[in-house]
């Protein structure tokens, strides 16, 4: 297992729970748990600045496809539109709060042509999926859905939004009429006693393809048309004392530009042909060997040669009541990713 080459690293004095990179890759929008997202010069990890509208921990950050603006969430339920390089607020709503303390952050995705922001929500006690206009802040269309939303996506060509669940599906929805076109479920597997999330997701760059993966450690490729898995595979866990299955939970799915490999971020990066799930390469993070050191968030560069992942440290002094956290973020540079396998 390799190590990659460090960019920089910065400590921070919240823990820090998300990051997004901007779309032409010169820019890392990262949140934490104070509510601050702080704006980074990829290639020098310059802060550019803090914005400070929320006052709750981060939950999502979204960058518009031109990469001028971002629209992020917290937990208290703020969705605010900003721009991207200046922090002046285009326009704030609030949802409705969740009334559950088990329910997952909310989600935000800005469609690939800049026109529609996709939100999960609560409204009467029940999940819903609201699209919204990404000019007006005005609510488009708002549909029920069964589970916990934890992650979102729109397809390239913004026809389909996918949506990932607390009961490991995903599901495909029109997005202007909130029908839901097909549903990916999760196989049942060895080991898969516990709840699971899917929390991640990456459409194919054709589009015709949707790879995702969950907090046990399932990666699956799915046909989005025929609705059929063209792969399912697990990464490797580990059993702890008592034969309980210690999982390797996916935190991030990416295409490669060439649409035939995935890089996947769990535990290690690892990247693989996406439908024979054969490994190609392997890597460490450079944080690992550091102590008291949990990772929260990992994403690519848009050309997936450069990754992103935050966290916290614990930095609690054992003399002293509770626990205090810093947070840390780390960019580097993935070694040349190997070809496909003849």
């Amino acid at each position: 297992m390799s190590h990659g080459t460090m960019f920089s690293t910065h400590r921070t004095p919240h823990a820090m729970v998300y990051a997004a990179w901007s779309p032409d890759g010169q820019h890392i929008a990262t949140g934490d748990s104070a509510g601050r997202i702080q704006i980074w010069q990829a290639d020098t990890g310059q802060q550019r600045f803090v914005y400070k509208v929320h006052t709750k921990p981060i939950s999502s950050i979204a960058w518009s496809p031109d990469g001028t603006h971002l629209v992020s969430s917290d937990r208290g339920g703020l969705v605010t539109v900003w721009e991207a390089l200046t922090g002046k607020t285009v326009f704030p709503y609030q949802k409705p709060l969740f009334p559950r303390e088990e329910t997952r952050d909310p989600e935000v995705a800005w469609s690939p042509d800049g026109r529609f922001i996709a939100e999960s929500a609560v409204q009467d006690d029940s999940m819903t999926i609201q699209v919204r206009s990404a000019l007006t802040g005005g609510s488009k269309i708002v549909w029920s859905v069964e589970e916990d939303i934890a992650a979102l996506s729109w397809s390239p060509g913004g026809e389909y939004l996918a949506s990932g669940d607390a009961a490991g599906t995903v599901h495909l929805w029109d997005p202007l009429t909130g029908q839901e076109i097909g549903t990916y479920v999760t196989p049942k597997m060895k080991h898969l006693t516990e709840l699971m999330y899917v929390n991640t997701l990456a459409w194919s760059p054709d589009g015709r393809r949707i790879a995702f993966g969950d907090t046990m450690g399932v990666v699956q490729v799915w046909d989005v048309v025929g609705q059929v898995p063209l792969a399912v595979y697990r990464l490797p866990g580990s059993l702890r004392e008592g034969a309980r299955w210690d999982p390797d939970p996916i935190q991030s799915v990416a295409w490669l530009p060439d649409g035939e490999r995935i890089g996947l971020a769990c535990r290690s990066v690892h990247i693989r042909e996406a439908i024979t799930g054969q490994e190609l390469a392997t890597y460490a993070y450079p944080s690992d060997g550091e102590k008291r050191y949990v990772r929260t968030c990992v994403d690519w560069s848009p050309d997936r040669q450069h990754m992103v992942s935050v966290g916290s440290y614990d930095v609690t002094d054992e003399s002293t009541y509770g626990t205090n956290y810093e947070g840390a973020m780390y960019v580097w540079e993935v070694e040349k990713q190997p070809p496909m396998m003849s």
